[in-house]
């Protein structure tokens, strides 16, 4: 899955790798890693509040890299929103990958509000999933001395 922002109009784009798969007269959009997702669109429930969030976190974020934006400061100016707001949109950056990812594919905790992402959050991605209510997945860091 890949996330990408499109400056211009401001819109998200996921980009999830599935194949077509003709099964009789039906035909079934199948994942990469073989799965059916027949039944994923009833599943799903994405927030379009997280989801664009977000994606101006990132696209911020992005702008900061690149030298397009100055400060925060000056993505507040340019977007036309509070400074606070900017900062707190910003502090989504800082968020566990299995947090974003989960939010993306719409698998956060139904009662997860933006302002519960925005608080202040630690920097452990594991204390993070575990005061939001995301399950943590990490790879094992090998512990182990050379």
């Amino acid at each position: 899955m890949q996330l990408s922002v499109q400056p211009k109009s401001q819109k998200i784009v996921v980009n999830i790798p599935v194949k077509l798969k003709r099964w009789g007269q039906n035909t079934r959009i199948i994942h990469a890693d073989g799965h059916d997702l027949k039944n994923v669109e009833a599943c799903l429930d994405p927030n379009p509040m997280l989801l664009r969030s977000l994606g101006r976190a990132y696209r911020w974020q992005q702008g900061l890299l690149s030298g397009k934006y100055q400060s925060s400061h000056d993505i507040a100016k340019k977007e036309g929103f509070e400074y606070s707001y900017v900062n707190k949109i910003l502090r989504l950056n800082l968020l566990a990958p299995c947090i974003v990812e989960d939010i993306l594919n719409a698998r956060q905790p139904k009662d997860l509000l933006l302002k519960d992402l925005t608080k202040k959050q630690s920097f452990s991605w594991e204390a993070q999933c575990k005061k939001l209510g995301f399950l943590p997945r990490f790879l094992p860091i090998n512990t182990h001395k050379m």
